[in-house]
């Protein structure tokens, strides 16, 4: 959970570069090789144009989906100025992930140690979280799963509110949802919380630096996106590995 460089937010513009600097290539590609078919290097440049599948010709991802994953993009992009602005992002991370959000927050903005109490200065950023969570865009919003995290060091033996690692997890992954759910107009039943402990560490838990940013927790927005070709249900990857 490194701090960004000051061009952390412009990820839109690079991606969009990227994208064209890709067709160049092909488009030179095919100037430079003889006897390729001029079909089949149309269906690779309609990959730069919304389709998804080359080598059969057709579009998998219509313009109207696609232009509906910009407009989620943009507003999230939103969420990043602000943590930007607010110089946290030493303890907020906003990463754009197959199918939605990933969004980690640091236990320093979050709790005091071994706590599951949000922070006051914690709930400008869950205020913010929710503002863009409820902002609907398409065909709106699939589930939100907030998973708490641990490093770990086990639970100081005179802490009569939490035994193990699992529970100060979940509790913490309980609070934010909770907070979460009292500020949005999203239907709580597409909600869910999960604890991890001590495991799928982000650092190493050697030094205290790591520890640190082990201590955190992670929400997952995720979109429902539908495909008009068809009637079938176009799905992103659910999950990223962890």
């Amino acid at each position: 959970m490194g701090r960004p460089s000051k061009s952390a937010g412009n990820w839109l513009t690079t991606y969009s570069d990227f994208i064209t600097l890709m067709m160049i290539f092909f488009i030179v590609l095919y100037q430079l090789t003889p006897g390729i078919k001029r079909k089949r290097f149309e269906m690779i440049i309609g990959a730069f144009q919304g389709k998804e599948s080359v080598f059969k010709g057709e579009s998998v991802i219509p313009r109207r989906v696609m232009s509906i994953r910009k407009q989620r993009a943009k507003n999230w992009e939103k969420l990043k100025k602000y943590v930007e602005k607010n110089n946290l992002s030493n303890q907020v991370q906003v990463d754009l992930i197959p199918g939605g959000i990933r969004i980690i927050l640091g236990e320093g903005l979050t709790f005091k140690s071994g706590s599951a109490g949000i922070l006051d200065k914690a709930k400008f950023v869950l205020n913010e979280i929710s503002k863009r969570i409820d902002t609907y865009i398409g065909t709106g919003i699939k589930e939100i799963d907030i998973d708490g995290y641990t490093d770990d060091v086990p639970i100081a033996p005179d802490n009569k509110e939490f035994h193990s690692n699992w529970e100060l997890g979940a509790a913490r992954a309980t609070a934010v949802l909770e907070y979460i759910t009292m500020h949005t107009t999203i239907p709580e039943k597409k909600f869910m919380a999960s604890t991890y402990g001590k495991y799928h560490p982000l650092y190493s838990n050697e030094t205290k630096k790591g520890r640190q940013k082990n201590r955190r927790v992670e929400i997952y927005v995720r979109y429902n996106d539908t495909q008009s070709n068809k009637g079938k249900l176009f799905r992103i990857k659910k999950r990223i590995d962890k």
